[in-house]
C-alpha cells in the first residue's frame, strides 16, 4: 500500500524544522550559550567576546531600525516605539547574531571543519528567516555583513 504525505504535512514539517534552525540566531539561545560557557569555565575570553557581540549587534541593528523601518514579509502590528523596532525587517538580527558568533568561534578555534559547519548553519539560519517570512533576502544579507564586521572587529580588539 502506497501512502503519500500531503503537501500540508510537508509544509508543517518544514516550518517546524526551520523554526528550530531559526532559534540558533535567537537572543535567548545566545544568552544561554554564554551562560553555559561561563558556568563551566570553558573560556572566559570567549564569553566576553560573545557577550560583546550580542551587545554591539543589538545596538547597531536597532540604530539602523530607528532610522529605517522596513515591513517584514508577514507584517507585524506595532503600536509602540519598541514594537516598531521589533517589527522592522532590516537588518536581520538573528542572522547578524549568528554570523558574529560564527566568526568569533571560527577565529578562536581556527578549525576548518568547525568553520564549514558554522558556515552551513549560517546559510540555514538565513534561509529559515526567509522561509518563515520574517525577512527578505536583502535583510539576511545585510544582517550577515553586519554580523561579520562586528564579529571580526570584536575578535581582534
Amino acid at each position: 500500500m502506497h501512502h503519500l504525505i500531503s503537501k500540508d504535512k510537508i509544509n508543517h514539517i518544514l516550518e517546524s524544522v526551520f523554526t528550530d534552525i531559526s532559534a540558533l540566531g535567537s537572543l535567548i539561545f545566545h544568552i544561554l550559550l554564554c551562560l553555559y560557557i561561563n558556568i563551566f569555565s570553558l573560556s572566559t575570553p570567549l564569553v566576553s567576546k560573545l557577550s560583546m557581540n550580542l551587545i554591539f549587534t543589538h545596538i547597531f541593528s536597532y540604530i539602523i531600525r530607528f532610522f529605517y523601518f522596513k515591513e517584514r514579509p508577514n507584517a507585524r502590528h506595532h503600536s509602540s516605539f519598541l514594537e516598531r523596532l521589533d517589527a522592522s525587517s532590516f537588518p536581520s538580527i538573528h542572522v547578524a547574531r549568528f554570523v558574529g558568533f560564527s566568526a568569533i568561534v571560527s577565529l578562536t578555534f581556527y578549525d576548518s571543519t568547525l568553520t564549514l559547519f558554522l558556515f552551513i548553519l549560517t546559510i540555514l539560519v538565513a534561509y529559515s528567516r526567509i522561509y518563515l517570512k520574517e525577512h527578505h533576502f536583502i535583510d539576511t544579507l545585510f544582517g550577515g555583513i553586519i554580523g561579520l564586521l562586528i564579529g571580526i572587529t570584536i575578535y581582534y580588539i
